[in-house]
């Protein structure tokens, strides 16, 4: 019982999404059946004890006697809703994406007053929330193209909007379609794969000479694919980029505005290792501006990886008093089997830079460095003190 997908599903709930389906369930309008709702009842206990589910304690739950039949059966149907209840939640979990639908709704009902109503307050919400990435720029196009069906309905002698219309809709493509050569450029470095971007050229001359690249989520991307491309003048694109990026940082969520930073981050490590001048500082300055923005986290934990190779690079810039408060401050951030050894060999990096060598030593002694590559490191710091 404890490998089947319902059960691993049902695990994923918090307590809050466990409550909320737990009434879901129980709705007369989702289901009508009672066998649901004693499963449901029996893996919620199960979940909150924090014991796994056994399938002759559901078989007798449900008064099962044709071997097995109704025990799968149930599963398929509670199961189903589960779903259901997921994809509700990601549906509205949008407002104004709803009343998008809404109006839709109103419209095939040709009720006129309530369709002009809602899809008023759908771009209204569009227009109160400050992102302004794609798909904010699909969600006016969704707008403007239930504004065009309604008024050939009602209009007949008017211009449409589909100018408007259509340019909502490149822009939404442009963006996403960059974004995905940025994507796709960035692993081709790490691994050897080779991807056709469709139109990628059609697309860049658009943004080009259709003056996009002053929209934000338009420039970002192109800046940044150019900056991975264009070798020769990555520099100037990388500024360009940077510029893009401290001006119009919260008009992106932060999932897509962590994706920006780690991608320009990613090619200043790689410009870094290759020995290129002038990318230590432009590095450093955005591991900060991701850190102001609490963006390195990931389930609320900084990478050990991330950790160390922001210390490398302020240390090369010579931040000594900044890396260190960076250390004292982000080490709790740390996964806790890694904590001690990744903060202690950083102090110790921190104390050999100032020529401290017995504090230096004296942090390379409190941690067990099992990790290959921090050992190494360790070791190579102690040689290097003991010599001079």
């Amino acid at each position: 019982m404890e490998k089947t997908l319902l059960w691993e599903a049902f695990a994923s709930l918090t307590t809050a999404e466990a409550r909320a389906f737990g009434k879901f369930v129980r709705s007369p309008f989702f289901n009508a059946r009672q066998q649901p709702i004693a499963l449901f009842d029996y893996l919620d206990a199960c979940r909150r004890a924090g014991r796994l589910p056994k399938e002759a304690e559901v078989a007798a739950i449900l008064n099962k006697n044709e071997g097995g039949v109704k025990t799968r059966q149930a599963n398929a149907v509670l199961l189903t809703l589960l779903e259901k209840y997921l994809a509700y939640g990601e549906k509205f979990q949008d407002e104004g994406r709803a009343k998008i639908r809404l109006a839709a709704a109103y419209r095939k009902r040709n009720l006129s007053k309530h369709f002009n109503i809602t899809l008023r307050e759908a771009r209204q919400s569009r227009d109160q929330q400050p992102w302004r990435h794609a798909d904010y720029f699909h969600d006016l196009n969704l707008i403007e193209w239930e504004r065009y069906q309604f008024d050939t309905l009602t209009l007949r002698t008017e211009v449409f909007n589909l100018q408007v219309t259509s340019d909502f809709m490149d822009i939404a493509f442009v963006v996403r379609k960059l974004r995905l050569a940025c994507l796709a450029a960035s692993h081709q470095t790490v691994f050897k794969a080779e991807y056709e971007i469709g139109l990628l050229d059609a697309v860049l001359h658009h943004a080009e000479t259709n003056d996009l690249l002053e929209t934000p989520a338009v420039g970002l991307y192109y800046f940044c694919y150019k900056f991975q491309t264009d070798l020769p003048g990555a520099g100037q694109h990388f500024e360009r980029f940077r510029l893009l990026l401290d001006t119009h940082a919260e008009a992106f969520p932060p999932d897509e505005l962590r994706t920006l930073y780690l991608l320009a981050i990613n090619f200043g490590i790689k410009k870094i290792n290759q020995s290129a001048e002038g990318w230590l500082r432009a590095t450093l300055d955005l591991y900060q501006g991701a850190l102001a923005r609490k963006l390195l986290l990931e389930n609320g934990q900084i990478s050990r990886f991330a950790f160390n190779n922001i210390i490398a690079i302020a240390l090369r810039v010579g931040e000594l008093d900044w890396v260190q408060r960076f250390i004292l401050e982000h080490k709790n951030l740390l996964e806790r089997q890694w904590r001690e050894a990744t903060a202690s060999l950083g102090l110790a990096r921190v104390a050999y830079a100032r020529r401290d060598f017995k504090t230096a030593l004296l942090n390379l002694q409190r941690s067990d460095y099992k990790d290959l590559i921090n050992n190494l490191t360790a070791k190579t710091l102690q040689l290097k003190i003991f010599y001079e």
